[in-house]
C-alpha cells in the first residue's frame, strides 16, 4: 500500500483525559503566576541560573543594584559563566569577589548572608541555594540585598553607646 493509500489515523475521543489535562494545566498556570509574582515582589534582588550557568529567571531588583540596562525578560538563556570577571569592577576587591565565586560554585554548598563591599560604597549580602532534584544538580540561586543602611545604623548605634 502506498503512503497516498494508507488508511486515516484516527483519534480516540476521551473527554475525561481531556478534562484532566485542562486541570493539570490550570495547575501549572496557577503555579508559575505564583513563582512569577513571589519573584518580582521579592525584596531582593535573584537570579536563578541552571546547571550551565544560563540564566532561568531573574529579577528587577537584581538588574537594579548591578546597574544593568536590560530588563529582566532579555537576560533569559544567557550565559554568566564569565559573569564574575565582567562585573567585578562593581566590587571593592575585585579579584577576591572573582575567586570566591568559582570557589562557591564549585562546593555546590548553601551560602548565607556573606558580605560584599561594593566599590560604589554599598554594602550587599548575599545567599547562594545550590539546586538539587534526587541528588542531581540542577543549577543555583543567587539572593542578593543591600544592607548599607542597616550596616551604616548599627555603626551608628555601636559608636553612641
Amino acid at each position: 500500500m502506498s503512503p497516498e493509500q494508507s488508511p486515516p489515523v484516527s483519534f480516540a475521543y476521551d473527554p475525561a483525559k481531556i478534562r484532566e489535562m485542562e486541570q493539570e494545566l490550570v495547575k501549572l498556570r496557577r503555579n508559575d503566576l505564583q513563582y512569577r509574582t513571589l519573584l518580582v515582589s521579592m525584596p531582593a534582588g535573584v537570579l536563578l541560573e541552571d546547571e550551565n550557568r544560563g540564566i532561568i529567571q531573574v529579577n528587577q531588583l537584581f538588574c537594579n543594584l548591578f546597574g544593568m540596562p536590560q530588563q529582566p525578560d532579555e537576560l533569559i538563556g544567557i550565559d554568566c559563566s564569565q559573569s564574575a570577571e565582567y562585573s567585578k569592577h562593581l566590587f571593592r576587591e575585585p579579584e577576591t569577589f572573582v575567586r570566591r565565586i568559582e570557589e562557591i560554585l564549585h562546593r555546590r554548598e548553601l551560602v548565607t548572608g556573606e558580605s560584599l563591599d561594593m566599590a560604589d560604597g554599598r554594602i550587599l549580602e548575599r545567599d547562594y541555594i545550590p539546586l538539587f532534584l534526587d541528588g542531581y544538580y540542577l543549577g543555583h540561586l543567587w539572593r542578593y540585598t543591600d544592607v548599607t543602611e542597616q550596616r551604616r545604623l548599627l555603626e551608628k548605634l555601636k559608636s553612641v553607646q
